[in-house]
């Protein structure tokens, strides 16, 4: 791969994987604090949800349901963040990551349930700004 070669891509790469890790970073916040809006808006307009769905408004609607239904409380924390570029706009990740997840229980208090796990990311840069194009999580 000739990217980066000269001293301005060079720049944009370290850039860039400021930018990714943030990305990465803002997912938990976002998660943790039910913010849907900034936490879609950190996906690429044209994410894929399930089979047959394109787009932040599904994409939205999934994450929402999805965290009501299972979730009373979330805390994220990362670990290790690798990063590989296919080329200046296009690149991969893995993230490692434990989370706490409080999950309700008929009948009686809520439990937190420790999660470990890893994200398998896609990332591409649209308009200047990084964005997942897909984010696949890995339990253990």
């Amino acid at each position: 791969m000739s990217w980066p070669s000269t001293l301005e891509e060079r720049i944009d790469r370290l850039e860039s994987i400021e930018a990714i890790r943030q990305l990465a970073g803002k997912y938990s916040l976002s998660l943790d604090m039910r913010d849907m809006d900034a936490h879609v808006n950190l996906f690429a307009p044209d994410i894929r949800v399930g089979k047959d769905k394109v787009g932040r408004v599904h994409f939205k609607a999934w994450q929402d349901q999805t965290l009501r239904d299972q979730f009373t409380g979330t805390s994220h924390h990362l670990g290790q963040h690798l990063i590989e570029f296919e080329d200046a706009n296009h690149a991969t990740g893995l993230v490692y990551s434990k989370n706490e997840h409080e999950t309700p229980v008929e009948g009686g208090a809520d439990e937190w349930v420790i999660m470990q796990m890893m994200y398998v990311d896609d990332y591409v840069r649209r308009d200047g700004s990084w964005h997942f194009a897909r984010r696949l999580p890995l339990y253990w």
